[in-house]
């Protein structure tokens, strides 16, 4: 999990707004702070365990809290580390030293058999990365670190049917996350949408054939929205199952619908009717029925801020959605609140994506805050420039 930027008053920095209010400084793991007890001797705690870090002594979040709670040597600092501050997450998680990255080349079967027993490889592209395969209500459990190749096997043997989830971490690198239920699909991959080509211009749903040998085909579910408030919800479309991997929305006309928009999903069944769950959506938003090449569409289909490529490094694609008429703001602040661009300001259109770019020419690596701001919305994302 995510730390969202802190709050900072004055001098007085706790552990967790000193690992999110700065550049270059950051942690993969959540550490709370409740604001109870005697909370203005927090920056002690923060002072300790930022200079066992740079000592290299250690670089795992839960020893360095601990570490850090010895530290503080007076019962006044001690009742405040204690009352205060709690961690969520694994102890064993890597901190962050510098702006992070992302795991690159993450793969690993996207099912399980029903069996429970299967041999799993997970490669995650990065030598030394902490991998945890788990099942939740006292399931399997096993972790290891990566080896040269960036992988790692583990023999998988449930005696459930909950949830087993894939956790990895690294130095520097945004955590990854994944869950799946024994003995149920994997959702469909690399679902996309096209054009089916004029003059009606059907959509076209194509995604990745499913891996698991017994798939039996392929349910799509479809949901109409004339306004934010008149929606069809989400409606299966096929009456009998698809057994290919790509299906066109006879029913639908991006050229005559006006306003209206469609959102799709996709999901897989096997032979024994087992369904997946739904794979990510995609939407008739951001079509251009008028351009003679029908593009592949990766839009937004809800209300706020989408940045594409984010990490990245000269410049990244912001889009912004709305559900309403309204004037908005598009700014870019850098980690201390100083305002470093305004990417837009002016009324927009409601369900319209609006597109804007941000080039980071005369910015340094770090970590940037771009936010929305209306009278009916505001939202903050985190945008990461490597250089």
């Amino acid at each position: 999990m995510y730390l969202s930027p802190g709050w900072q008053a004055e001098n007085c920095i706790s552990t967790t707004e000193g690992f999110t209010s700065f550049n270059q400084i950051g942690g993969p793991a959540a550490i709370g702070n409740t604001r109870y007890g005697w909370w203005t001797a927090s920056h002690i705690h923060h002072s300790h365990l930022l200079e066992e870090l740079s000592n290299g002594n250690n670089n795992h979040i839960g020893p360095l809290i601990e570490i850090a709670k010895g530290l503080c040597d007076n019962e006044y600092t001690m009742q405040s580390v204690i009352v205060n501050l709690s961690l969520m997450g694994s102890p064993s998680m890597p901190i962050w030293s510098s702006t992070p990255t992302e795991f690159s080349s993450m793969s690993h079967p996207l099912s399980i058999p029903e069996s429970g027993e299967d041999n799993f490889i997970i490669s995650t592209g990065i030598e030394g990365a902490l991998v945890c395969v788990y099942q939740e209500n006292e399931g399997f459990y096993a972790f290891g670190l990566t080896d040269q190749q960036g992988q790692i096997a583990f023999d998988v043997d449930l005696n459930s049917t909950d949830k087993l989830w894939i956790t990895a971490s690294a130095i520097n690198v945004l955590p990854y996350q994944y869950w799946m239920i024994p003995g149920v699909p994997g959702p469909p991959q690399s679902v996309s949408i096209q054009s089916a080509g004029a003059p009606d211009n059907h959509p076209l749903i194509s995604w990745n054939a499913n891996p698991e040998p017994d798939i039996a085909g392929y349910d799509i579910y479809r949901n109409l929205i004339y306004d934010p408030q008149n929606q069809s919800g989400y409606l299966k479309q096929n009456s009998s199952l698809v057994t290919n991997t790509s299906w066109t929305d006879q029913s639908f006309s991006m050229s005559h619908q006006g306003d209206t928009r469609a959102d799709y999903y996709v999901i897989a069944v096997d032979n024994d009717e087992y369904k997946s769950e739904p794979s990510k959506e995609v939407s008739t938003i951001g079509f251009s029925i008028d351009s003679d090449e029908s593009s592949t569409l990766f839009a937004p289909i809800s209300e706020g801020i989408f940045a594409r490529p984010n990490p990245f490094n000269a410049e990244t694609a912001i889009d912004f959605l709305l559900l309403s008429d309204q004037h908005v703001t598009l700014r870019v602040y850098n980690m201390q609140g100083r305002l470093v661009r305004e990417l837009f300001d002016g009324n927009v259109v409601a369900n319209r994506l609006n597109h804007c770019v941000f080039n980071t020419d005369n910015l340094s690596s770090g970590i940037y805050l771009c936010r929305l701001s209306s009278e009916q919305l505001n939202e903050t994302k985190k945008l990461i420039v490597i250089k």
